[in-house]
């Protein structure tokens, strides 16, 4: 008996560790105090009903001391003695007992999702109710485990999301730093212009009503001239053009630029009809565009061209009796003087006319006089 008795208090002084461990770790939530109470209620339980298994015993020794220091008859205390051994076994092995405790751990279990059917029903045996406690306990404790598992990946996760979100903190106050060093220069710049503009206004407003101002298409002149200026200091320089292929390339020429004869537009005169090349007229970011159509049967090459210097490629392929075209796009910064052309990669190709081959080009943004900026 005392061998049962010493494993059930290992068992639940396991259990007891383990239960006083996990309210170390979540002793901070409501919900996790109100689970840990349920607990304790367990485990006073059982530390009662071990303890009154334990009073019954210390009673016998104490009286059992006391008959053999008396002068009693000793069969009769024997008698006794073995009465009372006998009420205590038959107490230990009731069902009742083991089955009220067996119920509270099951209701344990499932305040924390551990699946009740996973426990055993039928208890008809002494062996039986303490294999059945036993694996209850396990597969509770093994639940707790799993609890405490997750509970650390959540600590460490929120530990992770605390320092990415300071560094998005950091990265936000830079970048504060930097639009408000921007809006600086930007209001300097526009300051600087007005200013500009101001004296330049005066002083050709003073050329044109002194008395050598010159006749009245000269004025006009001078009007024009500063209102170009102006606009060309606030706006930019407009830049854009559009040129079309009519006649036909038949054999064309290792890296020979494709000319495209017909100019349909060509605000700021940066393309040359003669030559088949855009120049960049001021230094900003440029956007160009093609399309090409090819002769059937035919199998070629092209490139966009920047200062000589390979760009992209486009590529054509056509079966006997068919056309094809190809098309793209780039986006180019330039500076002042830097052209850019349309040109055959492999010698003896052919390129259709007739206004389907295309080469168009604008500017997007102004990038002369333009700070940098630094950070």
């Amino acid at each position: 008996m005392m061998t049962t008795v010493q494993e059930i208090g290992f068992c639940f002084g396991y259990m007891t560790k383990r239960l006083l461990r996990f309210q170390e770790l979540l002793g901070d939530s409501d919900a996790d105090r109100a689970e840990m109470e349920r607990r304790t209620k367990l485990r006073i339980l059982c530390e009662t009903w071990l303890a009154a298994r334990a009073d019954a015993l210390f009673t016998f020794k104490a009286a059992f001391g006391t008959l053999q220091a008396s002068s009693c008859d000793l069969l009769q205390a024997a008698v006794e003695a073995k009465f009372v051994k006998t009420e205590v076994e038959s107490e230990q092995n009731e069902l009742v007992v083991w089955q009220a405790l067996f119920d509270k751990v099951k209701e344990m279990a499932s305040s924390i999702d551990v699946d009740p059917t996973l426990f055993a029903e039928d208890i008809s045996s002494f062996k039986d109710e303490i294999s059945a406690l036993q694996s209850a306990m396990g597969i509770v404790l093994g639940r707790l485990d799993d609890r405490d598992t997750q509970i650390n990946s959540l600590r460490d996760d929120v530990e992770r999301l605390t320092l990415f979100l300071a560094d998005q903190d950091a990265t936000i106050s830079e970048q504060n730093s930097r639009i408000q060093s921007l809006e600086e220069i930007i209001r300097s710049k526009s300051d600087e212009n007005h200013t500009t503009s101001d004296a330049t206004s005066r002083e050709e407003h003073a050329q044109y009503s002194g008395p050598s101002s010159g006749s009245a298409p000269a004025r006009k002149a001078a009007y024009d001239n500063a209102y170009n200026r102006m606009r060309r200091e606030y706006v930019g320089s407009p830049v854009a053009f559009l040129a079309t292929l009519t006649n036909h390339i038949t054999h064309a020429g290792a890296l020979q630029p494709i000319v495209f004869d017909r100019v349909v537009s060509n605000v700021g005169g940066a393309y040359n009809v003669h030559l088949g090349s855009f120049v960049a007229p001021v230094s900003g970011i440029y956007v160009f565009s093609t399309t090409l159509l090819s002769y059937p049967g035919h199998t070629s090459h092209f490139q966009f061209v920047k200062n000589n210097d390979f760009v992209s490629r486009l590529f054509l392929h056509t079966s006997s009796g068919q056309y094809e075209t190809v098309s793209q796009t780039v986006v180019l910064q330039l500076n002042k003087g830097d052209d850019v052309t349309i040109r055959n990669q492999d010698p003896d190709e052919a390129i259709h006319g007739s206004n389907y081959s295309t080469f168009a080009g604008f500017l997007i943004w102004e990038t002369e006089n333009i700070p940098a900026i630094v950070g």
